[in-house]
């Protein structure tokens, strides 16, 4: 017999649980994998509760792993794109200067 989904009182399933540690291991030790798995878990699990498939309980914890994987995403890029622009612009100053 499967719980009420729609029962706060239930444990929040495996994949929202999952999608949050997945959201707190991407900013320490996985950093773009996590994320983007964090981020996919988190979305699917937040589509489920909406759904009733899953107990509603684990909607802040989905929440919380989604984000937390997005917003690691986001930085990620932006630290990324901001690293090739220092390194063209250190190549194109040298070049420059003749060096």
């Amino acid at each position: 017999m499967h719980p009420d989904p729609q029962d706060t009182d239930a444990s929040p399933s495996g994949m929202a649980v999952a999608s949050l540690i997945l959201g707190i291991a991407s900013w320490f030790a996985l950093p773009m994998l996590g994320a983007v798995v964090g981020a996919v878990l988190g979305w699917i699990e937040m589509n489920r509760i909406e759904r009733g498939e899953s107990p509603a309980s684990g909607r802040t914890i989905a929440k919380i792993g989604f984000w937390l994987s997005i917003v690691n995403i986001v930085v990620g890029v932006f630290l990324t794109a901001a690293v090739i622009v220092l390194v063209v612009a250190g190549v194109l100053s040298l070049a420059a200067l003749g060096l």
